[in-house]
């Protein structure tokens, strides 16, 4: 399956997009005409730096406003297609993205519309062009995919072909499930985005609030799936509109694109277990049996503090750690550490965020193939070192650098890596920890649901608004 996401969908100038873009692990790109436009070199070199860098240019768009236009208008749209493929030349790229009409004063005679389109797709086809005629949700008359093929059908043009864009289709409610009957040859291209459910104009959501698959809460499992049943081999393409994504750093936002490409590959694979395609497929999800513990980072004398808040709040001090200074807090199943430790990453952590909760651990059947799912998907992993006897436990860094730790079932860790209380009688009043409200930066959210989404296979429940009294 080649990968591919559009150029609007990160920050940056065109050269520093395409070098995010190749490093994330991607094979393809959509040129998006505004990113040619404000580079100050030819479309030659962009080409030449996509080949450089492993890129097939997938894609140019967009080409808009073209069908049912006045007959004045056509004709300017057509000697706007010709400059448009003699770029498209230069750039290296076959295949144009066309916009249904979005013109009020457009006309509403389907057999006009089909006549401009197959006056295109015959221009196309002389230049080794092809068409991928996409319907806008917000279209002045052809708003659904299925209005786009009955055009595209009507032509006939080896030429001109349908693009899916998944958001187009799923934000308006329609589904693919009349997609068999389009011959898959005629399917050109198809575009990949989710969103939060939101009653807003379609395009102002569109144009602010897409955001990868898995992040949000469109039904993207299905439509992928429909995708690839009916024979559709061609690319997978990201093209997210975020007001956040192009604000924030090109290469993590576009490590977290690539990861939902495999994240919905891995999705399709399990619901088309016999599919020929060349889907992700990573180790499995992890079974859990819990929560094991959380570790806060502190200095020594805020430690003393933070232990004497654990203290009121009912936990007892159950043990210190043999080789550093970590302690551990209990009460029933409920187990907290506290760790000091100078030089150490927790000290790290603690120099940059204050006392804070550096790392939490899950109880897990093994931890090997999860730490090999983590690291298919381009996160990093931590090993501590341990001292003599002690137990080396594996760790996932999430988004904020805390870690993720692995414990397996039937591990003693608390036995081998801890000086216990002798005769301490432990209170029972906590079954457990069962839940843990993570504080982060707005913009860090989408981060954070594509980690747990990917490497841990949580789901993602519907967004809601609570008060805050710090607003």
């Amino acid at each position: 399956m080649l990968r591919s996401i559009a150029t609007v969908s990160i920050s940056g100038t065109l050269p520093e997009k395409l070098h995010a873009i190749a490093a994330a692990g991607y094979q393809g790109v959509e040129i998006f005409e505004n990113d040619l436009l404000y580079y100050t070199g030819t479309p030659a070199e962009i080409r030449q730096l996509a080949a450089d860098l492993g890129l097939k240019i997938t894609l140019f768009q967009p080409f808009r406003d073209f069908e049912g236009a006045s007959r004045a208008q056509f004709a300017a749209n057509i000697a706007r297609a010709r400059r448009k493929f003699a770029l498209m030349h230069e750039l290296g790229c076959d295949t144009l993205l066309l916009c249904s009409n979005v013109q009020p004063d457009c006309s509403a005679d389907s057999e006009l519309q089909v006549a401009d389109l197959r006056a295109l797709a015959t221009l196309a086809e002389e230049e080794g062009i092809t068409i991928g005629y996409e319907a806008l949700a917000w279209g002045t008359h052809v708003n659904r995919w299925q209005q786009a093929w009955e055009r595209v059908r009507r032509v006939d043009s080896p030429a001109l072909g349908l693009v899916l864009d998944s958001f187009h289709i799923l934000a308006r409610g329609d589904t693919l499930d009349a997609l068999p009957s389009v011959p898959v040859e005629k399917i050109t291209f198809v575009q990949l985005a989710d969103a939060p459910y939101m009653k807003m104009d379609l395009l102002e959501w569109s144009r602010h609030f897409r955001c990868f698959p898995g992040q949000g809460e469109l039904p993207l499992e299905p439509f992928a799936e429909q995708v690839t049943r009916c024979g559709y081999r061609g690319p997978w393409s990201l093209e997210i509109f975020n007001d956040g994504f192009r604000a924030s750093p090109n290469g993590a936002t576009a490590k977290d694109g690539y990861r939902s490409l495999l994240w919905l590959e891995e999705q399709t694979r399990r619901r088309l277990p016999t599919c020929d395609a060349d889907l992700f497929s990573p180790p499995p999800l992890p079974v859990y049996h819990g929560l094991e513990f959380i570790e806060f980072a502190a200095s020594a004398a805020e430690a003393q503090r933070l232990g004497q808040h654990l203290q009121a709040l009912g936990f007892q001090h159950e043990g210190s750690h043999r080789s550093k200074q970590v302690t551990l807090w209990r009460n029933g199943g409920a187990r907290i550490v506290i760790n000091h430790q100078p030089h150490s990453w927790a000290d790290h952590f603690y120099q940059r965020h204050g006392v804070s909760l550096c790392a939490m651990a899950l109880r897990v059947d093994r931890s090997a193939p999860i730490v090999a799912r983590a690291r298919a998907l381009g996160y990093a992993t931590w090993q501590g070192d341990a001292g003599p006897n002690e137990t080396p436990i594996p760790a996932i860094c999430a988004p904020d650098g805390s870690l993720i730790y692995l414990i397996e079932a039937g591990e003693g860790i608390y036995e081998r890596d801890f000086h216990l209380r002798d005769g301490l009688t432990v209170r029972e009043d906590y079954l457990g920890i069962d839940h843990l409200a993570l504080g982060m930066e707005a913009d860090s959210r989408d981060n954070w649901v594509m980690f747990f989404r990917t490497v841990f296979g949580f789901t993602l429940e519907h967004e809601q608004t609570l008060p805050d009294p710090y607003g």
